[in-house]
């Protein structure tokens, strides 16, 4: 089992804005030299609670401190030009030296649709053609590819320059239910899953139905990639008080569904508690925010169901020391679990060759 760093770029207040994109370097740097294997970046448009807005251009920004890979979690393909991403996915794989992992998903708020004046009700349809024209384009290497489609098209078009991993970086498929966990590993995706607050039964679920499609996609080296909120805590009283941070975080993004009825004009959100909340408690076993020792028995769990690698999303304005030592520590708790590896090549890239690893059909 491996660990990646989910460089969530969230923020709480504007006075978290202010060096926000250094402190995510210096965790980045941290967690490449406590053995993890990725970092991520995320895409998010017009929400201030959420300021990343390109997860390609952070990627590369973010890697060039860093040896490990890194990854997009996620390009948010309905908001992209086919043509010119394929353009970009292939520099940014470039300018990380082939250390690109490219995260996709069709995106998740409706608000964000409404500023790029997309119906946010075909978002999956969009997804689906962006997703095979910029396939068609990274892996058609003998000549130009063509493309007519509903959202899209394009004569004759060949990519300059072509991806450092041949014919594209692998893709990450970003998917939350575990029906549609099992078809995009049965279609030969890599696989990420945001976990949120749901229960190690539902993590279980996601983990077998991943393991099921990949039975039959004919790959063995598919891997399925959960985020869960995480941070070390040195007794009971600081878990809590991590734990309502988090709970800050998550009544602003639950309502980033609903926006445009929750936002003020700038684009910012107030924490309201949502119907239905899990109690602290509740948090307390499923999220990765304890002392070392509930760490590394979480981290157990996880490696038994099947995960391959999990990436942790921190408590967003934890102080920057804290933020340094969790990594320092889950690094070191999952060196224990793995028997003295993190799982993966001691240079701290994972997989280095490239295979071309990507599906061969969108998941539909």
């Amino acid at each position: 089992m491996e660990l990646g760093l989910f460089l969530s770029y969230q923020v709480n207040s504007d006075e978290h804005l202010d060096g926000l994109f250094g402190r995510m370097v210096e965790y980045a740097v941290r967690a490449d030299e406590s053995g993890f294997t990725r970092v991520w970046t995320p895409e998010h448009h017009l929400v201030q609670f959420l300021p990343s807005p390109s997860a390609l251009l952070t990627a590369v920004h973010v890697g060039q401190h860093v040896r490990c890979r890194v990854g997009t979690a996620v390009v948010v393909l309905p908001f992209h030009q086919p043509v010119q991403l394929a353009g970009e996915i292939s520099a940014a794989d470039h300018a990380l030296g082939g250390r690109l992992d490219l995260g996709v998903a069709r995106g998740a708020y409706r608000y964000e649709f409404e500023k790029f004046g997309l119906p946010f009700q075909d978002s999956r349809e969009h997804f689906i053609e962006n997703l095979e024209a910029v396939e068609r384009l990274l892996r058609t290497e003998d000549g130009p590819s063509s493309h007519s489609g509903r959202f899209a098209s394009f004569d004759d078009v060949y990519v300059w320059p072509r991806p450092v991993q041949r014919p594209m970086p692998p893709v990450w498929m970003g998917v939350q239910h575990p029906a549609g966990v099992e078809d995009a590993a049965r279609r030969g995706y890599d696989v990420l899953n945001s976990l949120f607050f749901w229960d190690d039964d539902h993590m279980r679920d996601v983990a077998g139905a991943f393991h099921r499609g990949k039975a039959q996609s004919g790959r063995d080296d598919t891997r399925l990639g959960v985020t869960r909120y995480a941070f070390l805590t040195q007794d009971d009283r600081e878990t809590e008080r991590r734990i309502e941070n988090v709970l800050e975080g998550w009544r602003i993004h639950a309502q980033l569904h609903d926006f445009t009825q929750n936002a003020d004009p700038l684009g910012r959100v107030l924490p309201a508690p949502q119907e239905n909340e899990p109690t602290v408690d509740e948090l307390r076993d499923r999220l990765f925010i304890g002392t070392r020792a509930e760490i590394e028995q979480k981290l157990r769990r996880y490696r038994d169901a099947g995960v391959d690698l999990i990436n942790l999303n921190l408590v967003a304005n934890a102080s920057r020391e804290s933020t340094l030592e969790t990594i320092t520590a889950f690094g070191s708790a999952l060196r224990a679990v793995n028997g003295g590896t993190n799982g993966s090549p001691a240079d701290g890239t994972a997989r280095e060759e490239a295979d071309g690893h990507v599906g061969h059909a969108p998941v539909r």
